[in-house]
C-alpha cells in the first residue's frame, strides 16, 4: 500500500493513529489506549481493553528517544510475514 501511517503516543497511555492511503486520496483519524510493561516483560499492548483485533501485545526490540521497533509476541521477523508482526518507529520532527 502506498501511503503513510503515523501514530502519536501522548505519554499518558492513550495514542491518536492516522493513516493515509495515497491511492485514494483518503485519510483517517484513529485513537485508543495502550499498556505498557517494560520492567518485567519489555511489551506494548494496543487497546488492551477491547475485545477485538487490536488487543495485541508487541514485544519492545528497540527504544531510543528517537526509534522504537516492535514484533508482535509469538511471531519472528522474516521476509514474507505479516507487516502487522513487526513494526518501525522513527520519531518525527
Amino acid at each position: 500500500m502506498d501511503g503513510s501511517v503515523e501514530y502519536t503516543f501522548d505519554g499518558n497511555n492513550g495514542y491518536q493513529l492516522h493513516v493515509y492511503d495515497a491511492l485514494s486520496g483518503e485519510s483517517h483519524d484513529y485513537s485508543g489506549h495502550y499498556a505498557i510493561d517494560l520492567i518485567d516483560k519489555g511489551t506494548i499492548t494496543i487497546n488492551p481493553s477491547m475485545s477485538d483485533f487490536s488487543n495485541v501485545t508487541y514485544k519492545l526490540v528497540k527504544l531510543t528517544s528517537k526509534e522504537m521497533e516492535w514484533q508482535k509476541e509469538g511471531t519472528t521477523y522474516s521476509v514474507g510475514t505479516w507487516g502487522s508482526d513487526y513494526r518501525h518507529f522513527v520519531r518525527g520532527k
